[in-house]
């Protein structure tokens, strides 16, 4: 039994260190921006994944996903189409990547911009203030907007809601950003 557990250390160190030389060391934090912090809720690395990032693609900084994409399994059936980033109202949003302003209005009450980019993907953001007009042109990491404080995925928190969309089909919108990883978490093993 004690060679089984070492052996399963062994293999819990050497995947940890794997990942940790994949994410670029220490870049991945807790909600708390302290590197194996647990969140505020008590949570671990595993429910609140933030990424201190230098690129200038990421929407809103520190990158913290709060609610994932979880389609649903018909269209007209409810579901996540999205993530979810933490954020704070009046928070800058930029574009993630270079494209054109598809759509700046409203939407059930909130405000909501798309940008279209090159390959023709719709990547949307709610609820976001904006002066922007469908038409003009952003670069990537150009400011679109700022959040604002209307009620949305989150409430009663703030955060902002991202969307991608391919053909039609909603995507999983962490596919813009390949640099992002959901931290590992081991678990010790199971006793019997």
């Amino acid at each position: 039994m004690r060679k089984v557990r070492f052996l399963w250390a062994r293999l819990g160190t050497a995947i940890l260190a794997t990942s940790l030389a994949v994410a670029g060391g220490s870049g991945i934090s807790g909600a708390s921006g302290v590197p194996g912090a647990l969140g505020a809720s008590g949570a671990s690395d595993a429910v609140f994944a933030a990424v201190d990032h230098t690129p200038a693609d990421f929407p809103v900084t520190p990158f913290e996903v709060v609610a994932h994409f979880d389609p649903p399994e018909a269209k007209w059936l409810t579901g996540h189409r999205g993530i979810d980033l933490a954020a704070h109202v009046d928070q800058t949003v930029r574009s993630p990547a270079a494209g054109v302003i598809h759509f700046a209005g409203m939407v059930a009450g909130r405000p909501v911009l798309t940008v279209q980019l090159p390959n023709g993907d719709l990547v949307s953001f709610e609820p976001l203030a904006s002066d922007r007009r469908r038409g003009e042109q952003v670069a990537a990491g150009e400011k679109l907007g700022v959040l604002t404080a209307d009620p949305g995925h989150c409430a009663p928190q703030a955060c902002l809601h991202v969307g991608l969309r391919r053909a039609g089909n909603y995507l999983n919108p962490l596919i813009l950003w390949p640099q992002y990883r959901q931290p590992i978490v081991l678990l010790p093993p199971l006793e019997r």
